[in-house]
């Protein structure tokens, strides 16, 4: 094998080479586009999940106010139950027993 053979055979795996290194570059600059988007995208995916996560609390917050005054009348109402129940029945019933005994009131 001559000496211009052996040149023309290294030149043409520089060439081969080369040409993969320049495929190389463009898919490595393709990805970095990619990659680019992809962070914009993220970013505003990361936004708009902070936005819906505000408007969700405010909602919530709004929600939990309203219901609390719709249970205002209705914690009113059981403890009003549990006043009677707790205290009233069982003074009258102890005053009842008290005039039974007395003799004032009869059965």
């Amino acid at each position: 094998m001559s000496e211009k053979d052996r040149l023309s055979k290294i030149e043409d795996k520089l060439d081969a080479i080369t040409e993969k290194l320049h495929q190389t570059n463009i898919i490595l600059a393709e990805n970095t586009q990619s990659l680019i988007l992809h962070e914009k995208r993220t970013d505003l995916a990361e936004k708009r999940i902070e936005l819906m996560q505000q408007k969700f609390e405010e909602k919530e917050d709004n929600l939990l106010t309203e219901l609390e005054l719709k249970l205002n009348p209705i914690r009113d109402h059981v403890n009003l139950v549990n006043l009677v129940f707790k205290y009233v029945i069982p003074t009258l019933a102890a005053t009842l027993l008290f005039l039974v005994k007395l003799g004032i009131v009869k059965f």
